[in-house]
């Protein structure tokens, strides 16, 4: 890889609970040891590997520390990022060698790397009862932050990453829980304003695959490690599935930005070209 390309992992929606409980009978620990296994593995020259939220399901200590444990074994440098599920003070006391706070004591930050500013953005409701509060917020402390960090770099290339879907994206399962109305308004508004600014718009929390532009600004979104959010369009109530789990690849440089998305659990055989496919036994 050219050292001028930067190249970040994105991950998302862990959903750790208590040691040896299954979500769906899927393991959210050993899912995430499978991810760190191979990003550890075969995406070694990453630059940095972001963690879009949703570390624990019920924001509880003992997810956490499960959590920091496996985290320890993961060979390149990472930021973490908080979702409607986690909860702020317990992830500030069991994660503070981990996150880092702002001056208000909202966990986001940034980063200054290759010609670019990655910029890790907290959306979740500013009360320490948060777990039952799904909807992105994004208060007027939080935008003035943004507004600063977007201004104090003097490059175009701002990368903007968070957990929530500021935008509707024409699933009402999911666009019930994107950012509140009155913030989302706010940051349409914003978007608007700075999308000269700002490269790409990069979240979690949907459990969908996806991608678009809003406000002149591209987004992109993946499905996460644990259960996927069926694709159903038109009902209001959120129905989950097992899909592969996965993961983003994301290369960037001057001219170019390019997600991949990778199922990485997924351990098909391999076939080697495109000239003998025939004389395979039928798997449909």
């Amino acid at each position: 890889m050219n050292d001028n390309n930067l190249k970040i992992i994105q991950v998302s929606d862990l959903h750790f609970l208590k040691d040896g409980e299954t979500m769906y009978g899927a393991n959210p620990v050993n899912r995430f040891r499978a991810f760190i296994n191979d990003v550890n593995k075969n995406q070694r020259n990453a630059d940095l590997v972001v963690i879009t939220g949703d570390i624990a399901h019920n924001g509880i200590k003992e997810s956490y520390q499960l959590f920091k444990e496996e985290l320890e074994r993961l060979d390149l440098p990472s930021v973490i990022m908080i979702g409607n599920h986690d909860n702020r003070e317990v992830v500030k006391a069991e994660l503070s060698s981990v996150t880092k706070i702002d001056d208000d004591g909202f966990i986001q930050s940034s980063i200054e790397i290759k010609n670019h500013k990655l910029i890790f953005c907290d959306t979740v409701w500013d009360n320490e009862n948060i777990n039952n509060i799904h909807e992105g917020y994004y208060c007027l402390k939080r935008f003035n932050w943004l507004e600063k960090e977007i201004l104090s770099f003097k490059s175009n290339s701002n990368i903007i990453f968070m957990h929530h879907n500021p935008m509707n994206v024409f699933m009402k399962s999911m666009d019930n829980y994107s950012f509140n109305d009155k913030d989302q308004e706010i940051i349409a508004k914003f978007l608007d304003k700075y999308s000269s600014k700002i490269k790409y718009l990069f979240f979690g929390h949907g459990h969908r695959p996806l991608s678009g532009k809003w406000k002149n600004v591209p987004y992109a979104s993946l499905r996460g490690l644990l259960h996927a959010r069926e694709l159903d369009f038109d009902s209001d109530v959120e129905n989950f599935k097992m899909e592969e789990p996965s993961y983003g690849i994301i290369f960037v440089n001057e001219n170019n930005l390019t997600f991949h998305i990778h199922d990485f659990m997924n351990k098909g055989k391999i076939y080697e070209g495109d000239e003998n496919y025939l004389g395979f036994p039928n798997i449909d």
